[in-house]
């Protein structure tokens, strides 16, 4: 199994660890408040405001704090797609997506490169129209498109963030535009 695989199992034995803990604790909530009058009326709004945060923010912000966040994304089944896909040299990934295109060999082997070395191994099976913010939860696509620039000795601009939609086909083709439009500054 790769490590990979068995942290994202592990990952949702906690969550569903963490469900059955809150299931637990709301019922004792609900059969201890069942018991009180009317003229407990303050008390038993301090108790449920309390118990609520005994049963919802405590429990979350003790597994953040211990570094094992709640993991609610669509992110490990994601990963463990990408990890049945093959993996495709390069020759193969661009003749299969980008042979019939005006995006040059280069760009997409230099791109896919760097995205693999400094973004995440499982770049190297990724598909187009996959979503890299998928890949890795705390992508800041400006550190992406930043370090991009910096393999392909391109700069991109704040303008060139609102059309990035996160997904691999786009930033090639978004790196393409950039680069076809200063091309004395792209060294091999």
């Amino acid at each position: 199994m790769l490590p990979e695989l068995a942290k994202d199992d592990a990952q949702e034995r906690r969550n569903q660890i963490y469900l059955r803990l809150e299931v637990i604790l709301l019922t004792a909530t609900v059969a201890g408040c069942a018991g009180l009058t009317v003229l407990h009326v303050f008390w038993l709004a301090v108790i449920v405001i309390v118990l609520l945060a005994w049963q919802l923010a405590l429990p979350a912000c003790f597994l953040y704090l211990i570094g094992k966040p709640l993991v609610t994304s669509e992110s490990p089944k994601f990963r463990r797609r990408l990890r049945k896909l093959p993996v495709l040299s390069e020759d193969e990934f661009y003749d299969q997506y980008y042979r019939r295109t005006e995006i040059p060999k280069d760009t997409v082997v230099r791109l896919r490169r760097c995205l693999i070395s400094e973004f995440h191994p499982l770049v190297e099976r990724a598909v187009p129209s996959d979503c890299l913010a998928l890949i890795e939860d705390e992508v800041d696509f400006a550190d992406a498109l930043h370090m991009v620039g910096r393999e392909l000795n391109i700069r991109f601009i704040r303008a060139d963030y609102k059309n990035i939609d996160g997904t691999f086909d786009n930033l090639i083709r978004e790196t393409h535009r950039r680069v076809s439009r200063f091309p004395r500054w792209v060294s091999s």
